[in-house]
């Protein structure tokens, strides 16, 4: 057999050396594509969870600055509302004091006697307040030595409305306060607030029930005090509300439909 020369020899490890350095480039290569290919992986995946932190603070700074805004606004239409009672209380009495009997309830004739500002009648000729309800005004029932009385209804209040005024100091009985009394305003217009302001109790219907000798009677049974109307100085519910009581009174949930009532001597 023909032995190699020695330029035949160093030609083939010349060419296994290009062989392994070309096969060392293509891995380096490879390797260097598949680094930038994770790389470029990780700068996306980074992107997306800046994108999503950023929405986040966004989302999370709106609801911030509604949430302030909101609040900033009903505290101010408190304000206003809390205001205007008393001057509607005051102007009322003031305009019975010089008109006694005369005096009527009706938007209008307030309006005409300068109760109240036209710029609370709506087109329908109802009463609004700052929350967007209805305002009643009403002649209420005598006191118990015959003093007439009004009253008047805040209806369309939040909870958390019918909660702040329910905790208020509205006067006591040497300023006219005779009850203050919290409730819903049902789907028929009912509104327990205005109705329940009126009475002293609940009433409690009589039953027919058997003694011991078979026979039936009729028992009264004990009459049951209202939750939901407060007296100045009074054992059960004095005024102001305490705020779990006012809470449990205000049982609209998240709907506007509470009613906040006062009644007043004139």
């Amino acid at each position: 057999m023909v032995e190699e020369s020695a330029e035949e020899h160093k030609s083939k490890e010349q060419q296994a050396m290009e062989s392994l350095e070309r096969m060392r480039a293509y891995w380096d290569r490879a390797n260097r594509e598949e680094n930038d290919i994770e790389v470029k992986r990780w700068k996306t995946a980074g992107k997306i969870v800046l994108i999503f932190l950023v929405c986040a603070v966004l989302i999370y700074g709106a609801k911030l600055i509604q949430t302030a805004y909101v609040h900033v606004r009903d505290q101010n239409r408190l304000n206003v509302t809390t205001a205007q009672i008393s001057q509607l209380v005051d102007n009322i009495r003031q305009a019975y004091a010089a008109k006694g009997l005369k005096l009527q309830m009706e938007p209008q004739y307030l309006v005409q006697s300068g109760v109240i500002s036209p710029s609370m009648v709506k087109r329908n000729g109802e009463l609004r307040h700052a929350f967007g309800g209805k305002i009643v005004i009403m002649p209420s029932l005598p006191t118990e030595d015959a003093t007439p009385t009004f009253k008047l209804s805040y209806q369309g209040l939040s909870h958390k409305i019918c909660v702040a005024l329910a905790q208020m100091n509205w006067g006591n009985e040497e300023q006219g306060l005779q009850a203050v009394a919290l409730g819903v305003v049902g789907d028929d217009g009912y509104d327990k607030a205005l109705e329940d302001i009126d009475r002293q109790v609940a009433e409690a219907k009589p039953q027919r029930v058997q003694d011991a000798g078979g026979r039936w009677i009729l028992v009264q049974p004990r009459p049951q005090y209202l939750l939901n109307v407060a007296r100045p100085n009074d054992r059960f519910q004095p005024t102001p509300f305490l705020e779990d009581d006012a809470i449990a009174g205000c049982a609209c949930g998240s709907k506007d439909l509470c009613s906040f009532a006062l009644r007043y001597a004139f």
